[in-house]
């Protein structure tokens, strides 16, 4: 798997952090939502009966028509009212229970629908006893409440200190009841019961009693029911959101993971993993650079092997093949003068015939053992500091006569200006013979032999071209020439090269950190020609 696009990663502790604090912050608005919507939603859907509004039907009761009257539009789905006649029995009830009695005296005890008093009653304790005693009140509105008188009873609720008309000097239970549920706030936790007094359109004196729940309990309710519903929604949000950053973290965990399971299947399969665009956590990213970096230099070893195989088995075939014709003409030969096949005056020329055949076997042992020493960890490069100028000027010098006298001609372009860096002399020595020897070898005599130095345009290597203007090479050739038993001539039959010179000579220049290559023919050289370019990294 190979990473197209670079891009930042995040360290796994940071994604952590992202999904922990999206669920801090969704969290916080969550409570913030749940706390605005059960603290105002309550009192913005909350409608309180108004007992006043039985006057709107004033008409109907007076004509004592009280089905007409709406009870649950106008009370609330729980209110009713019940209609008493002057002696307190209950001639109507819009619910069907209802108590069918009254106390007629008990009645004073319930607020009219516009209280000029109302009251509250506490229960006190006196002497660690339970229910000792009442406080009972009195309240008067006049813009706000004023209180306008108190009473004190007993457990048995006499009447033992009062500066109010309580009309009683023991009150009954359901007395104090009415006082109580007189009156209509929030604290009121029970039902309220007022009453409003008509006369009917024959004379007669009716009392109607209208019941309905008081503010607390209605906002109890509606408190109990948008808790409800907020609390479940909040919970579902919850889990949503815990599922969401949950899927966001497993999803930047497991998308790498699984790219990095595939590509791992993939390659123990031998395939090789398709480019494509990864991200997530750093670590994983990290791990998967890793992996590809190995699965690279895994991938690039199999090649190297794979070329060495090819290598190993054309350096036999080329080692084969350069030992068997030789070797051939040699025992040919002297079979021919043991046998006496060979006039005498012959044999001094056959022997010459053995002699350089037995040479030319000896040039090839003797570089396929430089080949291969060149690899070998005690192969020791003797690296100084010198004149890299001057040292080419000197090998070109000592050149000269031999290739003039083999009929070649020699233009160099040497600068004045001295560069010095560390090389193997007599190993880069043996780079420059060995190519010009090829040079020899493959061109006819009357081919120029070009040859400069100069510095690479930030002045960091030294570059040396070496080449001629011979009939050049096969463009097929290129890619190869440098590799082992590799000769210009592919039937190897003029017995010329052993193919390995180029091969020793790249790998000098490698120990030297420096790069040879086959470079395009310059404008200026008369044939096709064959340039090397040397690329030396100055230190």
């Amino acid at each position: 798997m190979k990473r197209t696009k670079a891009k930042k990663s995040e360290s796994l502790s940071m994604i952590l952090m992202k999904g922990f604090v999206a669920l801090a912050v969704i969290g916080i608005v969550l409570v913030i939502i749940l706390f605005v919507t059960n603290y105002y939603l309550p009192k913005l859907f909350h409608i309180q009966p108004k007992t006043y509004n039985i006057e709107s039907y004033a008409d109907k009761l007076r004509q004592e028509r009280y089905t007409e009257i709406p009870t649950k539009s106008i009370f609330g789905k729980s209110g009713y009212i019940e209609v008493l006649d002057e002696d307190a029995n209950v001639i109507y009830s819009s619910r069907q229970k209802s108590r069918k009695h009254y106390d007629k005296q008990s009645l004073r005890y319930i607020s009219n629908i516009y209280p000029d008093v109302y009251y509250s009653v506490e229960v006190i304790s006196m002497d660690y006893q339970e229910n000792s005693g009442y406080l009972i009140i009195q309240y008067r509105w006049k813009k706000k409440a004023i209180v306008t008188g108190v009473a004190l009873l007993d457990g048995k609720r006499n009447v033992k200190y009062s500066n109010i008309d309580l009309g009683r000097k023991r009150l009954k239970k359901k007395e104090i009841k009415y006082l109580v549920d007189s009156t209509d706030d929030e604290f009121s936790g029970g039902n309220i019961v007022q009453k409003y007094q008509f006369c009917t359109d024959t004379g007669k004196n009716r009392t109607v009693l209208i019941h309905t729940e008081s503010v607390g309990k209605r906002m109890g309710k509606l408190y109990t029911r948008i808790f409800s519903i907020s609390m479940t929604l909040f919970i579902l949000a919850a889990i949503a959101a815990v599922t969401l950053v949950g899927l966001y973290i497993i999803n930047k965990v497991r998308r790498p993971l699984q790219y990095l399971e595939n590509s791992m299947i993939g390659f123990s399969e031998g395939r090789i993993s398709p480019e494509r665009m990864y991200d997530g956590p750093r670590e994983i990213v990290t791990v998967i650079d890793t992996f590809n970096a190995m699965e690279k230099k895994i991938r690039e070893g199999e090649k190297q092997q794979e070329e060495l195989r090819r290598q190993k088995q054309q350096m036999l075939s080329g080692v084969s093949h350069d030992l068997k014709t030789p070797i051939t003409v040699v025992k040919g030969y002297v079979d021919a003068i043991r046998d006496g096949l060979v006039p005498p005056e012959e044999q001094d020329r056959y022997l010459a015939i053995i002699e350089n055949k037995v040479n030319l076997m000896v040039d090839l042992i003797n570089s396929l053992s430089d080949f291969n020493n060149l690899d070998h960890p005690d192969f020791a490069y003797h690296m100084t500091y010198g004149n890299l100028t001057e040292y080419l000027r000197e090998f070109i010098a000592a050149k000269y006569q031999e290739l003039d006298l083999a009929g070649y001609y020699i233009e160099a372009d040497i600068p004045e200006k001295n560069i010095m860096m560390n090389f193997d002399h007599q190993q880069l020595k043996r780079v420059w013979e060995n190519i010009i020897g090829n040079t020899v070898k493959y061109t006819e005599p009357g081919t120029t032999l070009y040859i400069s130095l100069h510095k690479s345009a930030d002045g960091g290597a030294a570059i040396i071209r070496l080449g001629d203007d011979g009939p050049g090479i096969p463009e097929y050739m290129k890619d190869v020439l440098f590799d082992p038993f590799v000769v210009a001539e592919p039937s190897r039959s003029n017995g010329q090269g052993t193919g390995l010179g180029l091969a020793v000579a790249k790998k000098i220049i490698e120990v030297h950190n420096g790069t040879i290559e086959i470079e395009k023919v310059p404008e200026n050289s008369a044939g096709q020609g064959l340039f090397y370019r040397m690329t030396l990294p100055i230190q």
